[in-house]
């Protein structure tokens, strides 16, 4: 399973990285906007790619941290909402 976070980073469940990436330390993003899907190349190196990005593995998964991609394709938010409230606001004084 892969997920997008709100934190503009890709989470891969634990038996991803083992099965598609292997040995490789690093991933190619790509975004097809006709079909909205997101694919993801393993790469060997990511420093060897302007275009990757690292893999970070854990023992519970992986991590892929591409917040300019995801930002680009407008694919996670990347403000905050206003919490300024509505209405009328009021003081006592005592």
């Amino acid at each position: 399973m892969i997920s997008i976070r709100k934190s503009g980073s890709i989470g891969v469940n634990r038996a991803a990285p083992e099965e598609f990436f292997g040995d490789n330390e690093g991933a190619v993003l790509y975004f097809d906007e006709d079909a909205n899907r997101i694919g993801i190349e393993p790469v060997a190196d990511a420093d060897a790619d302007d275009a990757a990005y690292t893999v970070s593995v854990t023992d519970s998964g992986g991590t892929i941290a591409p917040k300019a991609f995801l930002e680009t394709y407008d694919l996670v938010r990347t403000s905050r909402r206003s919490t300024t409230p509505r209405g009328p606001t009021t003081t006592s004084s005592r």
